[in-house]
């Protein structure tokens, strides 16, 4: 009974159960579908013929479409057909709902604290001496992986990959020679 609708450039993008990206460029209005799927046609208001008021096209999961759209804001052709896309492209679109960390001479142990909020796998510091360490630099939340790896190479640091889903880390153990 109440549709969920997002109008842009004379465009509806009408949801069915669905999560959908509609970005105005210019020219053109991309819709890309995540889940579900969308209904996409001109709007109510730029209705002109009974042709007008039938669906330009049904995406379903990773799809995508380009409408370009005239000068007067209407609808003016499909710039292409409805598309896959792979999921590389899907996150890279997306990436703007991903929270991003700053850190500016921040502690690890702050680091790991603000990691664990945005993160199903938990870091743990198994050694105290790691708290003090400083980091400096931008990293995604969602990317706890690149994170680890990044510790490993720069700081030295070594990652136990519980089956409980903590990661515990400390120093890398060094060998000493005789």
């Amino acid at each position: 009974k109440r549709p969920f609708i997002v109008t842009a450039a004379g465009m509806d993008v009408r949801a069915v159960g669905t999560a959908f990206v509609v970005e105005v460029a210019s020219g053109s209005v991309d819709v890309m579908v995540t889940e579900g799927q969308v209904a996409v046609n001109r709007d109510k208001l730029s209705h002109t013929t009974q042709q007008d008021l039938s669906d330009l096209a049904m995406l379903g999961d990773g799809q995508l479409i380009s409408v370009e759209f005239h000068r007067s804001g209407r609808p003016e052709k499909l710039a292409q057909q409805v598309r896959d896309v792979s999921p590389q492209v899907m996150n890279d679109r997306l990436s703007w709902r991903v929270p991003r960390f700053e850190f500016s001479g921040t502690s690890l142990d702050e680091v790991v604290m603000m990691f664990n909020q945005y993160n199903r796998q938990k870091l743990v510091l198994a050694d105290t001496s790691l708290k003090a360490l400083e980091l400096s630099g931008f990293l995604r939340a969602d990317n706890l992986r690149a994170f680890v790896e990044l510790l490993k190479v720069q700081f030295q640091i070594e990652a136990d990959y519980r089956n409980d889903g903590t990661i515990i880390l400390r120093p890398a153990r060094t060998e000493s020679r005789i």
